[in-house]
C-alpha cells in the first residue's frame, strides 16, 4: 500500500541546496535489492518530470529489512528552477513488479539571498 508523505514547508527544500529526504515503507517486505524511481512533478498527473533519480544514482536502500529509502538532492538539480508546490513519488520499478511505494505534495522553495 502506499504511503502518502508529502514534502512541507516545514521539511525546508530550498532551490540550490543540497536535501536528502528519508522514506519509511508500508508493509512488511525485505526491500533490499529493490530498483526504484523518485521523480519530482510540478503536478501529480504529469507525464515529464523536474527531477528524477533511480537506484542507479541517488536513491539508496539504507535498511533493507526496516524498508528505509533515502534520496538524495544535490544543489545542481534545483540550481536552475523556481519555487514550485508540486508532487513527488517513489515508486518500485523491477521487471513484474512496478508498484507505488509512497507519494505526496512536494514544496520547493527559494532561499533568501545571501
Amino acid at each position: 500500500m502506499a504511503k502518502n508523505s508529502p514534502i512541507t514547508e516545514a521539511h525546508n527544500w530550498f532551490t540550490n541546496e543540497k536535501k536528502v529526504f528519508v522514506f519509511t515503507l508500508e508493509g512488511e517486505s525485505d526491500i533490499t535489492g529493490w530498483t526504484m524511481e523518485w521523480v519530482f512533478r510540478s503536478h501529480p498527473q504529469e507525464d515529464g518530470y523536474i527531477i528524477k533519480k533511480t537506484t542507479t544514482d541517488d536513491v539508496v536502500v539504507t535498511d533493507g529489512p526496516g524498508r528505509v529509502v533515502q534520496v538524495t538532492i544535490h544543489a545542481a538539480d534545483t540550481a536552475a528552477l523556481d519555487p514550485v508546490d508540486g508532487a513527488h513519488a517513489l515508486r518500485r520499478i523491477d521487471s513484474n513488479n512496478e508498484i507505488l511505494l509512497t507519494f505526496g505534495d512536494a514544496m520547493l522553495q527559494q532561499a533568501a539571498a545571501h
